[in-house]
């Protein structure tokens, strides 16, 4: 396994500081409600966009399917997968202010702004690579990643201009090709960042400046002698409220999928609040509101309602 380099355009100013995960006793058994069952095609990703939870399907036609928050029935379906100039390629859909959104669209290589569903705008972007998990970060700045075989990075962008103002990159010094082993989810909320290792026992907190530039990180690493063939660790993470859920598999036995999920609740400053162990093997997870919204490993839609910190 490579060993790991962080830089970007601020790496100079960067402070990153260890702190070892400390568990806590606090552990609750939860109940989740299935309230649509064997979504077809499955289920790739889950944001809260206003009044709304969209998932984004593994489909050809209808790309996103839209629940209600409240009541949980499904409101709309929208975008198709194709070159005209009103379908997409790997698009990924960014919440923005008042029910507008952004698709990144990694075919064509654009970034379209929607207002109520009416495209607004439309802006080119020169990456070699595909754009992974964008999000928004604050009103002025977003994120996403992207993977080389050397290189996995998350990316700091303006969100008016989308110009690039910062990376935070985990780099295979060796050269061989393993920059997957630090394979990672993130999100963001105000001057926060999360980065959640699915192959590590390990996340990072890091802090942006009004400029978009990464600040100090704190690093909260666990026990890693774990078979990574059997196990993986965080597979989601949100930020809401200024609090940290982590969708945590080390439970679950990949060879017989067999086990539990849990997520883990740190406040910003890396303190673990509780741990809910959930009655399934949840996918993804979206934080709305009081509830929590989770793919299961049979495509079943759940909610983990209500719940409070």
């Amino acid at each position: 396994m490579g060993s790991a380099m962080l830089f970007g355009c601020a790496h100079n100013t960067k402070k990153v500081s260890e702190t070892t995960i400390q568990e806590t006793d606090t552990q609750e058994q939860t109940t989740t409600q299935v309230i649509h069952k064997d979504m077809p095609f499955g289920i790739e990703d889950m944001v809260a966009v206003g009044n709304m939870v969209v998932c984004k399907k593994e489909a050809n036609s209808h790309v996103f399917v839209c629940f209600n928050t409240s009541n949980f029935t499904k409101m709309k379906e929208f975008g198709t997968i194709g070159r005209s100039h009103d379908e997409w390629i790997q698009p990924h859909i960014v919440a923005r202010e008042n029910n507008g959104y952004d698709i990144f669209d990694n075919g064509k290589n654009k970034i379209l702004r929607y207002d109520n569903d009416t495209l607004v705008s439309e802006t080119e972007y020169k990456n070699t690579v595909a754009v992974n998990n964008p999000h928004m970060i604050n009103k002025m700045y977003g994120g996403y990643s992207y993977i080389e075989p050397n290189k996995i990075a998350l990316v700091l962008y303006d969100s008016e201009t989308y110009e690039r103002t910062d990376e935070y990159a985990f780099e295979d010094e060796e050269k061989k090709g393993n920059a997957i082993d630090w394979d990672f989810m993130w999100d963001g909320e105000d001057s926060h960042i999360v980065i959640a290792h699915l192959y590590k026992k390990e996340f990072n907190v890091v802090e942006i400046n009004e400029d978009g530039k990464f600040l100090q990180s704190s690093r909260y690493s666990g026990d890693y002698t774990f078979n990574p063939e059997k196990h993986v660790y965080y597979s989601d993470v949100n930020i809401s409220n200024g609090f940290i859920y982590l969708l945590n598999q080390q439970y679950v036995n990949l060879e017989d999928i067999d086990g539990y999920s849990e997520i883990d609740i740190f406040d910003i400053n890396g303190k673990c609040i509780k741990k809910l162990q959930l009655d399934t093997i949840a996918q993804r997870m979206c934080v709305a509101g009081d509830n929590i919204w989770l793919l299961d490993i049979e495509n079943n839609l759940r909610v983990l309602p209500k719940h409070k910190r």
